[in-house]
Order: C-alpha cells, then structure tokens, then sequence
C-alpha cells in the first residue's frame, strides 16, 4: 500500500546577493587641498572640513545616489560595481560648503582670498567581498570625479575670478552592509579620493595657481534590492521567496534639471547679463519618506529632502526681496509693472480727464485715496494743502519701492 512521505519543515537558505540595487547615502566629508602659485612663489594649503551647523543646515557633508549590480559565487565571495553621484550641503556665509578659503599676500595684487569648494562629485567603483550570511564585508576602488569651482578675490580692488574645473582621480575605501529588511540593505562606508595636480589661470589677476585634492569621507547608505534576499526551500519544492515582514516601508523620489547656453556673441556685459562663455547649471532634489509599523494600527513616518541647484549668471540671488517692503513692492511690480514706470502726468493730461475725452488715473495716486476733482485750482484750505503733502509723499514713496524692485527683475 502506498506510504505517506512526512513533511519537512522548511528550510532558510542564505542571503543571496545577487541583482541589481538602487538606494540614497548621507555623509561627511574632510580634506584637503594644496597649492602653489609658482610666478609669486607662494604656497599653502586649504583645510577642506567645514563644521556642522544644525541649525543652518551647513557644514561639509553631503547627499546622493547609488546604483550598482552584485554578484555572488558559489564559495559566497560577491563582486560587483557601483556608480554614485554627491552633491555637497548648503553653503556657509563664506559661499562653502565642502571647501577652504586662504589668504594670501601677492606681489602683484596685494592681498587676495583664494577658495575652492565642491559643486558635484561622483565615482565608478568596483567592489568585492564575503558574505557569511546577510552581511557582507567588501573592499571597493575606482575611477573618481568632481567639479570644483575657484575662487580667486582681490581684497583691494574687489575684482573676483570664479572659474569651474573638472577634476579626474581614483578612489579606494572599505564598508560593511547588512540586510535591514525584505530587499533592504544599509551600509556604511569609508572611502578616500584624491586627485591629480591642476593648474588654473585667472585671467582678471594675471595669476596662475596649481593645486590637488584630495578628500576622506565616511558615508551611510540604505539600498533597495531587485531581486536575492533569503529564500526558503525544502527537498521537493523549488525554492520561494521568503515571506515579507512588512513592519518598514521606504519611498524615495530625485528630480534632477539641468539647463545650459552655448558660447554666444556678447559685446556689452552688466551685472544682469549672462556671460557670453557659455554655462551650464544644475538643480537636484532628493526627497526620502520612511515609515515603520509601531504596533498594530501605529505608523511613525519621517520625511527628509536635500535640495542643492544653482542658477544661471547667479540668478539663484538675483530674486529676493527685502522682508521689509518684500510684500508692498512685489504686488506692485505684478499687478501695476507697466503702469508704475510712466512718468508723472503733465497738464494736458489733466485737461483730458477734466473734460472727459479720457478718464486718466496714475496708479501712484490710490495709495492715499483719490486726488481733488478739481485740483488744476489754486489750493487754499488747509485741507487741500495736507492732502497735496500725503499725496507727494506717496507718489515718491511708491517710485522708490518701484526703483528698488526693478532691481531684482
């Protein structure tokens, strides 16, 4: 008679990681970065660490993006490689974020302010290690960039030299990642980058300065995993994913714009034109929701984002408004642009309105109430005189805000 064959219970098999990961890291970075300027025969160096500030949200650390594919062998070594990109935090008062600033003595121009900071960074990295079971230990290097802007200021005179450069190096470093969650991993990472030798000219100071670069940081990550994880199996049954315990949750969103001109004609140039150089600017955000189940019925979220852009000519300073007269003025400019720059009405206008062929009304005279029906007549009473005053102090009042706003136009 047939034999029932008895269950097995199922059995956990390790953590597979194989296939391909996408995740955000957050980190900080310190180093720096020495120069000489060979013709003035000076030279000095630039701490590149930056303090953190809560409160501003400044200091030298940093946030981006990761993708990468890993695979492991049969002996449970995993190779793989990695591409990411950082954008630094918000800058300082100085204008730095990851960066230094030096003073130096010119014999040329005196004294001068020399800085760099970073606009973007990045590397592409190869990675091998060991996972024993769901935690790997791997070692990582590669190819590594950055795009740096110098800075170059005349104290004296004020005149600045703001070149960008691109900067090519390699990068090396060590980390350890674990699995937090069904196709969750986090990470922690240690990694150094250090770039060649470059030379800079600055052409308003007539001065050429070479310089290298080299940063350490010590970044975390949490990756989201297409694929692998544990899997459970027994000796009839393939092999299944195994159940997901959903007590965390993770969505993320990145936005990235980037806008740029070619190299143009540009016979006259002022504080508003754009530079006939050419430019290419950026803007990135990076928006994190993550959640995690409390007890039965409780949810506790947390939202973070990094915003990180930069306008073209500088345009991202060119728009703010005085909180003072911020309101006044920017209804004004909207609503009235055209008509608060017309000069002041002559006296055929008034002519017009007092016979009705056009009923003529600046918008510089309704901050006070209307004008005098008639007030082409010879003002008398102390009552005509007063409303004349309010009414001058308000055409000139509204003229100034005017003024004042088209300058951030």
């Amino acid at each position: 008679m047939p034999v029932k064959v008895p269950s097995q219970a199922p059995v956990i098999q390790p953590y597979d990681w194989t296939g391909f990961y996408a995740g955000f890291h957050l980190g900080y970075a310190w180093g720096n970065s020495n120069w000489n300027a060979p013709a003035a025969n000076l030279s000095s160096s630039l701490d590149l660490f930056q303090s953190f500030n809560a409160f501003k949200g400044v200091g030298s650390w940093f946030g981006g993006v990761q993708l990468g594919y890993d695979y492991m062998l049969a002996n449970r070594f995993v190779i793989g490689i990695q591409a990411d990109a950082s954008f630094p935090s918000w800058p300082n008062l100085d204008g730095i974020s990851i960066g230094g600033t030096s003073i130096l003595l010119s014999p040329m121009n005196g004294l001068e302010s020399y800085s760099e900071r970073v606009l973007d960074s990045g590397t592409l990295r190869g990675r091998i290690g060991y996972a024993p079971g769901s935690w790997l230990v791997y070692a990582t290097g590669g190819f590594a960039w950055t795009y740096n802007q110098l800075t170059l200021t005349q104290l004296a005179g004020g005149t600045t030299d703001s070149p960008f450069l691109w900067r090519l190096g390699w990068a090396a470093g060590v980390g350890i990642e674990f699995a937090v969650a069904p196709n969750w991993t986090a990470s922690v990472e240690y990694l150094v980058t250090r770039y060649a030798d470059s030379s800079v000219m600055f052409p308003n100071a007539g001065e050429q300065l070479t310089s290298d670069f080299s940063l350490q940081q010590l970044r975390a990550g949490l990756s989201y995993r297409f694929g692998g994880g544990p899997t459970i199996g027994n000796p009839i049954a393939p092999a299944v994913p195994a159940p997901a315990a959903d007590l965390v949750n993770f969505h993320g969103q990145t936005t990235f714009v980037w806008q740029g001109y070619p190299a143009m004609r540009s016979p006259y140039a002022g504080t508003n034109s754009l530079p006939g150089t050419g430019q290419g600017r950026e803007t990135v955000d990076l928006t994190l929701y993550a959640g995690i189940r409390v007890w039965q019925g409780a949810e506790l979220w947390m939202s973070e984002e990094i915003n990180q852009g930069f306008g073209l000519a500088g345009s991202a300073r060119g728009r703010r408004i005085s909180e003072r007269r911020g309101l006044q003025a920017w209804r004004i400019v909207s609503l009235h642009a055209t008509a608060a720059c017309v000069p002041p009405p002559d006296h055929r206008s008034r002519w017009r309105e007092r016979k009705g062929r056009r009923r003529y009304r600046p918008i510089r005279w309704l901050a006070h109430g209307e004008p005098p029906r008639n007030y082409s007549r010879k003002v008398r009473s102390p009552r005509h005189l007063r409303h004349q005053q309010i009414r001058e102090q308000s055409q000139n009042r509204l003229s100034q805000l005017v003024a004042d706003q088209c300058r951030y136009i």
